[in-house]
């Protein structure tokens, strides 16, 4: 046995072996980032700070009673496009009904997911952010588009204040709304001196990582998913280690591999 040591030991080989990260964010995204942070020898903690709450208001009823009025549909987020699609089988109206619509989506992983759906995105920025959309797919909009933004009640103002400037007609729809789920805060605080990096996955996940740990002190190091997530860590007082170039969960593996 011990002369195939080599052999047998193929997993201390990997990358990231002997590397510890917690993984916050909404659920399925945790989980889909441990399996890759596994593949990669880490031992990958999905721990999701934040829940999603699908909104019910007059403006969520009257987008959906006038989806025939849209051009364009802009997803920010997976979880938009769950509840989004949710929300239509609910209220038993047919898929056909989006056929006019173009879709746009911040971020490949909001792409796929809407590709899980059948939906293939008309656009989706280099950069997956706000800013990105704004500066790119805004001025390519036409005059008589209507768009519709679908997203979290916190999201940023960045691309309807750039529609506006454009004199673009769209309609912002609160589709949900994050919470922090305060009830982990005892096992956040007790797995943080087990961890060598916590991955920060939305501004959302910062906020709460913040709210939970308060005046803790911890050795783990923090990694951003993003400069928007990055801005907010730093906003609420975190000190944050490295900062993904590349905006979803693969542009992690380098930052933990650098």
């Amino acid at each position: 046995v011990v002369s195939l040591h080599e052999a047998l030991a193929w997993y201390d080989k990997k990358p990231l072996a002997g590397t510890s990260v917690l993984l916050t964010g909404t659920k399925p995204l945790a989980d889909e980032m441990a399996e890759k942070l596994e593949d990669l020898g880490a031992q990958a903690v999905p721990f999701s700070l934040i829940y999603t709450r699908p909104l019910c208001s007059p403006q969520v009823e009257d987008m959906y009673e006038k989806l025939s009025d849209y051009t364009w549909a802009v997803f920010t987020s997976r979880n938009g496009v769950d509840v989004f699609f949710r929300g239509l089988k609910a209220r038993s109206i047919d898929m056909r009904t989006l056929a006019h619509l173009k879709f746009a989506a911040i971020g490949d992983g909001t792409a796929k997911a809407l590709a899980g759906y059948g939906i293939y995105c008309d656009y989706v920025p280099e950069e997956f952010s706000s800013k990105a959309m704004a500066g790119e797919w805004v001025p390519s909009l036409k005059e008589n588009d209507r768009i519709v933004l679908l997203r979290a009640a916190q999201a940023s103002k960045v691309l309807p204040e750039a529609l506006t400037r454009r004199g673009i007609s769209h309609t912002v729809v609160s589709l949900y709304e994050t919470a922090v789920d305060t009830r982990k805060m005892p096992e956040l605080c007790r797995l943080l001196d087990q961890t060598d990096y916590v991955a920060l996955c939305s501004a959302s996940a910062a906020d709460a990582f913040a709210q939970m740990t308060g005046d803790i002190s911890y050795n783990a190091k923090l990694l951003c998913i993003g400069p928007v997530t990055e801005a907010e860590a730093a906003a609420r007082g975190l000190s944050v280690y490295k900062t993904a170039k590349t905006y979803n969960i693969d542009g992690h593996d380098p930052v933990l591999n650098g």
